[in-house]
């Protein structure tokens, strides 16, 4: 699969889709050496793989940007990630329930769910390593839209689940969902994130470098 990236370049064919079909030959070939790929066979593999995917698939993109942040230079994708992602998921959770009868709490999980852009697929359309020279706004703001979008729309999955639990009858509130899944989570990842990333830094650029 290394040499993936480069025909991929060649053809135009994003290389998940080499990915994709390795993994269908594997199945296809030797079904009983491979863990059964159902989701409801496998739950706890199942969820710590997707974690597992959706961290080095955001770490993947976030290393790409070397541009330092400012809400003046960062201004295309906060806009990106604020009002048009919003909007979004509410055109979506609108469209769910009114055109396709989906509860309440179904359609906003539809509208979450639907409204970020995936980091992998998109990343033909995205910036290149860090320092190549060449800057386009545009790639800019998909790269760091790509990365921010997941933690946005997390908290509308929150609130589609704690709309769910309120029309079972089950304790819950949406000062509740505000207070800990919008301002508590949002607020502890930007500073685990931050510390995270310079505590890195410091260890690959600086330290690793002087040994």
């Amino acid at each position: 699969m290394h040499g993936c990236p480069k025909f991929s370049k060649k053809t135009g064919i994003s290389y998940s889709i080499f990915y994709v079909a390795t993994g269908f030959a594997l199945y296809l070939l030797a079904p009983d050496l491979l863990p059964n790929p159902m989701p409801q066979k496998n739950e706890n593999l199942t969820l710590h793989l997707t974690e597992l995917i959706v961290i080095i698939s955001l770490m993947g993109t976030g290393i790409k940007i070397d541009r330092k942040f400012s809400f003046k230079t960062w201004s295309s994708p906060l806009k990106l990630v604020s009002f048009t992602m919003l909007l979004c998921i509410g055109a979506a959770a609108v469209m769910g329930y009114y055109f396709l009868g989906f509860s309440l709490a179904s359609a906003v999980l539809l509208g979450a769910v639907l409204a970020p852009t995936d980091p992998v697929l998109a990343s033909d359309v995205q910036v290149g390593p860090p320092n190549e020279g060449m800057k386009s706004e545009t790639k800019f703001a998909l790269t760091s839209e790509a990365g921010l979008n997941d933690g946005v729309a997390f908290p509308f999955t929150w609130l589609a689940i704690t709309i769910g639990l309120m029309f079972t009858g089950k304790e819950s509130s949406f000062l509740d969902w505000f207070a800990l899944d919008v301002i508590y989570r949002i607020v502890a990842g930007i500073v685990i994130g931050f510390l995270s990333g310079k505590g890195f830094g410091i260890l690959l650029f600086r330290v690793v470098q002087k040994i």
